[in-house]
């Protein structure tokens, strides 16, 4: 039973490293964006959009990107987690997983 408990608690771990990545990969490609974007942000302030405005704007490439990742982590996570959990089956005999 201790053996199940730690492979429970390293999926947790990676699970946690595997979310920090992503929300890394999601900062350096919005700010990549929003830096590649300045000249037309600049633009945009001078034809009287507001700062306001402009945030949210670029805020949404942030939420579509969280939402396409979360949507597939939430589809593929039971997926890997059956999958471990199977091939670690063998190796205790346990009545009840």
């Amino acid at each position: 039973m201790d053996r199940v408990g730690q492979i429970h608690n390293l999926s947790v771990l990676f699970s946690v490293i595997f979310i920090l990545l992503a929300v890394l990969a999601m900062y350096t490609t919005i700010r990549k964006i929003i830096d590649q974007q300045q000249h037309d942000m600049a633009t945009l302030q001078s034809l009287g959009y507001s700062n306001v405005i402009l945030s949210i704007y670029y805020s949404m490439y942030g939420l579509f990107v969280g939402i396409i990742g979360a949507i597939a982590g939430i589809l593929s996570a039971s997926l890997l987690s059956n999958f471990v959990m199977q091939s670690q089956k063998p190796m205790f005999s346990l009545s009840d997983w």
